[in-house]
This record gives structure tokens, sequence and C-alpha cells, in this order.
């Protein structure tokens, strides 16, 4: 059964009375079902505390004057005319609940006085105050998360999969946040890949269509959030990078594109148990700024320097590759030396092998293996920044940008003690992570690993986090430089 077959109804809205309940009349359903007065011990005895959920999937208002409204969606549990409701925007990162009470239910064409895992029509008292939208739950006291999250999930189901086929309306995509796209986004992929074996070739192009626009939506409530949680490595204070490793065949495995890991407030505030910060992991919040610029920033470091390949928004399966969040820059055709110092594709692997550890375990032994040889890779062909210190004035570059030193031109280096040599020189990847150890006070020569590590070991990114960095010395980079002849 594929997930439209599981929402499958008439595509039709729940009906209203054109006549709307009047103040006079609405009074009197209340007065209807106030029970009788009891003695407190014996309400204590014989009623149990009742729990309830609805997750909104229509929302109509009952007139212009009105501060009520109507709202319809899937009863779980028994809702009473008379009730008092919490009515929850899961996906709202800022909103409170809002308390209020239902003073009408309808079921099919029947007004009734109470409700039971059935669809139904509520009318809320008072709920233009907090304006529902579809996924806001309507709830008791005492439900779980997990109970509101399902309610929360299975409404948007119901509309945006089952009923809408993936589309977001314009008014809708107003009011969703990006967390409720996202989850729009990531149910709404589950049934593409679960009916698309059956699908025909149009449809599937249609579905591929219509999840790029979720995308390109997610994307742009991204950049206009005050701001977002993103996932940091503990052992290398950096965006811990998420990747799979899988096996093709006995020869061949498949490593998915690193990426970081985002998430909203909302979902960290309803959702602690899928967010919880491990001995590994933490999340930090980054600040968008005033100007909205801040989440663009940290995006820009993540891709271009750390190597992130993309952004995991709430789940894996709500990715967006690097290439829709910031601009790749283009360096074909510009001389060497004018291209910036970055190094993203050493640093990605630097950072995995850092946030891996020991490799204690087979799995984490056949992991650094592989990370590793991505590593020497990346590290043959990189160009580092060297700090130095010059006494005097530093010769210009020629046309082809080499600096040429004059007999007697004093500078020092950077150097800290080494293990297999006396001493180790500092290395950098790239200008931020040099001018965050250095400051200005320092100048930057450009070379590359090979030739240096006769006299010298060398220390990369050593900024505070030895797992954030490598230690490289002549021996391990000559096996290195081995281990790769037949790719040179």
């Amino acid at each position: 059964m594929g997930f439209k077959d599981l929402f499958s109804r008439k595509k039709e809205e729940p009906k209203v009375e054109e006549k709307t309940v009047q103040p006079e009349e609405k009074k009197e359903e209340k007065q209807a079902v106030e029970p009788a007065p009891k003695k407190a011990e014996e309400t204590k005895e014989t009623e149990e505390p009742r729990v309830f959920t609805v997750g909104i999937e229509y929302v109509y208002t009952v007139s212009k004057d009105s501060p009520d409204m109507v709202v319809a969606g899937q009863v779980t549990g028994t809702i009473k005319v008379g009730d008092e409701v919490i009515l929850t925007k899961m996906g709202s990162d800022d909103e409170e609940p809002f308390r209020t009470a239902v003073y009408g239910i309808q079921v099919g064409e029947d007004r009734v006085m109470e409700a039971t895992n059935t669809k139904a029509v509520l009318w809320v008292e008072d709920a233009t105050k907090f304006f529902p939208y579809i996924g806001t739950v309507l709830h008791s006291e005492g439900v779980t998360e997990q109970q509101m999250y399902s309610a929360y999930i299975n409404a948007l189901g119901e509309r945006f999969v089952g009923m809408e086929d993936g589309v977001i309306s314009d008014f809708d995509r107003a009011h969703l946040s990006i967390t409720d796209v996202a989850e729009i986004w990531r149910l709404f992929l589950w049934y593409c890949n679960a009916n698309a074996e059956k699908d025909s070739e149009e449809k599937r192009e249609e579905n591929f269509n219509k999840l790029r626009t979720l995308v390109t939506i997610v994307r742009d409530k991204l950049f206009l959030l005050d701001g977002i949680y993103a996932v940091y490595s503990v052992k290398t204070g950096e965006p811990f990078l998420f990747a799979k490793t899988s096996t093709e065949d006995e020869d061949n495995y498949l490593t998915s594109p690193p990426m970081i890991h985002l998430v909203t407030k909302a979902n960290k505030k309803h959702l602690k148990e899928r967010n919880e910060d491990t001995e590994d992991l933490e999340l930090r919040y980054i600040d968008n700024g005033e100007d909205k610029q801040g989440i663009l920033n940290f995006l820009r470091e993540a891709i271009l320097l750390d190597g992130a390949q993309g952004v995991q928004i709430l789940s894996e399966y709500t990715a967006i590759a690097a290439e829709g969040l910031v601009e790749i820059p283009n360096y074909e055709g510009m001389r060497e030396v004018d291209v910036p110092v970055e190094n993203p594709g050493l640093v990605r692997w630097m950072l995995l092998l850092g946030q891996l550890g020991k490799p204690d375990t087979p799995e984490k032994e056949f992991l650094h293996e592989m990370y590793f040889y991505f590593f020497g890779q990346e590290l043959l062909k990189a160009n580092f920044i060297i700090p130095m210190r010059a006494h005097g004035e530093i010769p210009q570059a020629d046309e082809k940008g080499v600096t040429k030193f004059k007999d007697g031109f004093k500078f020092d280096l950077a150097m800290e003690k080494g293990t297999e040599k006396k001493q180790a020189m500092m290395f950098f990847t790239d200008w931020l992570r040099f001018r965050q150890k250095f400051g200005e006070d320092w100048q930057g020569l450009i070379q590359q690993l090979d030739g240096n590590l006769a006299f010298h070991d060398v220390i990369i990114n050593g900024t505070g986090k030895p797992e954030a960095g490598v230690y490289i010395t002549e021996s391990i980079f000559n096996k290195i430089k081995e281990a790769h002849k037949k790719d040179a």
C-alpha cells in the first residue's frame, strides 16, 4: 500500500454549516455539557485522565467578526464539547502554545458531543488570536512529545501528500515554517520512492520537479531565520561531517558526500530525544544577525574551507548539495599565485579522521585506512600558508607572483617542538585559520609540503585542537608518496 493509499478519501473539504454558531447558541452548548457538581473525592475516584490529539488538516474562519475558528483533522483519543485544549505549532521556532476551548464537534453530517479516533470538525474558541495553520496540533494536557509529533506528521502527510500530492500553495508557503516544509519534503520523498516503480516516466519527472520546489522553499526559508543550530564535533571543534560508507561489492565501497547537519529551534525544542548531545557531538547556535548573513557566512566556511559537500536539514533524507547553497568559486584560467589558499578537499578528510579517533575496532580501522588514502591524495597537491614574520620590508612579488628575498634578509618562522625532527613548522590550509592563530602581525609564505620535511616535521592547522589538524613527518610523507605513485 502506498503513502497516498493510506490517506485516500474523496478530495472535499469538511462541511461547515452555513449558519455559524452565534454567541448565545455557543453559550447554551457550553451550559448543556457542564457536568453536575461532584465532590472532589468522588471525581478523583471515578474519572481517569483523558488525553487526546488532533492534527489539523484544514482551517476555516467562522465569520469576519468572530474570533473563533473551525478546524478539521484526525482525532486520536476522545475529545468532548467543552474541553479545554492547547494549540501547539510544532514547526514554529518561537510561538508559545495557546490555551482555549472546543465548543462544537461535527463528525460526518452530524453534530455530536464527543468524538473518538475519527475525522472530525471542531469549533475552537478565540483561535484567531493564535491563527492555527495546517500541521498545528490541538491537544489535551498530559500528551507526550511523541504523541504530538505523530499527530503533526500525520496531518502534514494527509494534507500535503495524500491530498495535495506534494504541492504547497502560496498561502501555505507563507505560513508554514522551514521545519514544516522540510517534514513535507521528507514525507513526499518517501512516497515518491515507494511508488517509483509503478509510476510513469512522466509522473516521476513531475514528482522530481515538485521535490525541487520543496528544496527551494526550504533553502529560501533557511536564510531568513533568526538562527539555527549546527551539530559540532567535540573532538575537532568544527561542524561534524556526516558520511556513510556502504559496500557495493567485495572490492568497491561507496561513501556518501560528507555533510553538516542543521537543526531548527523547533526541532530541538520538541524532539529533544532526536537531538540530544552525545559525548562526541554538541549543538551550537548559529545567529543569523540583523543583516541575515550569519547562516550564509557559516555555510561558506563549512563548504569552502571545511569541505562539507552539503547540508542535512532535520534528517539525512532532506539534504541540499553545496552548489545549491553557496556560490562555488571557479578559478579556471587564473594564475596559480592568484588562487586563494583554501584546500577544502584536504580539510574534509582531516576532519573525518579527527572525528573518527583511534582506529580501535575493525570498522574504524577500515574507515581510517580509506579516509587516510583520500587525505594523502589531497595532501600531495595542496598549497599551504607558512607563518613568517619579517625583519624589514618584504620585497614585492614579480609578475608571476614569485617573491625573491635578497641575501641577508631575515625572518622568523613559527616553530613547535618536533618528534622525528627537532622542530616542527606550522602549516595552514587557509587564511582564516592562519589569522585566527597569528593575527595580522605575521605574513604568509605559500608552499607545498614536499621539500620542507627534510629538516623539520610539519604541523598542519595547529589551532589548539589536535584532532582538527595533523602531524606529518618525513617518513609518513614518504609512505604517502609511495602509496600514490600510480595516481601521479
